[in-house]
């Protein structure tokens, strides 16, 4: 399982070991408002800043990320409120 918090991270659950792996955006990327498991290794989050990213659980930083991938609503970008595999 994944999650995403308000302090821009998202975790990895490994629920088992009883431990999790953490996933930082960086500075310039603002929360997370969704997130959705495409493979057992691969995710994508959706920020309220319109970015979309791609991540693998191999790396801690995102493997590709989409500025504005909903276009802007006047000159603010829209958000990504819902992201599905």
């Amino acid at each position: 399982p994944i999650s995403t918090g308000r302090d821009r991270t998202a975790r990895s659950w490994k629920i088992a070991e009883d431990s999790h792996l953490i996933f930082r955006g960086g500075s310039r990327v603002s929360s997370a408002d969704c997130v959705s498991c495409l493979k057992d290794d691969w995710f994508l989050s959706g920020h309220d800043d319109g970015k979309l990213s791609l991540w693998m659980t191999d790396k801690k930083k995102a493997v590709a990320t989409v500025d504005t991938a909903h276009g802007f609503f006047g000159s603010l970008p829209r958000g990504v409120t819902s992201c599905c595999a």
